[in-house]
């Protein structure tokens, strides 16, 4: 984890694929994933593969997904990420 200060002057901290993977409980291969379908927090890549996330994007990223009902996310137009490409919900 590094800390920087943000474009705002906001301290924050960069975490690595794999802090965020642990965090989220996902493996490290579905963040690739995501970043490759435009999907999941955002994300900066420093040089070649050396990605980072921004932590108060993460922690921003899990606010918005949260939904108190299906009929609350389905008003936002959200969809489970890979769903229809695997068979499941809709």
């Amino acid at each position: 984890m590094v800390t920087y200060l943000n474009e705002v002057g906001i301290m924050s901290f960069l975490l690595t694929v794999e802090e965020v993977a642990d965090r989220l409980g996902v493996s490290k291969y579905t963040l690739y994933k995501w970043r490759k379908d435009g999907f999941g927090p955002s994300f900066l890549r420093l040089r070649g593969n050396d990605v980072r996330y921004e932590e108060n994007d993460l922690r921003e990223w899990i606010e918005w997904r949260k939904s108190g009902s299906l009929a609350e996310e389905r008003a936002r137009g959200d969809r489970l990420h890979g769903a229809a490409e695997s068979g499941g919900f809709r």
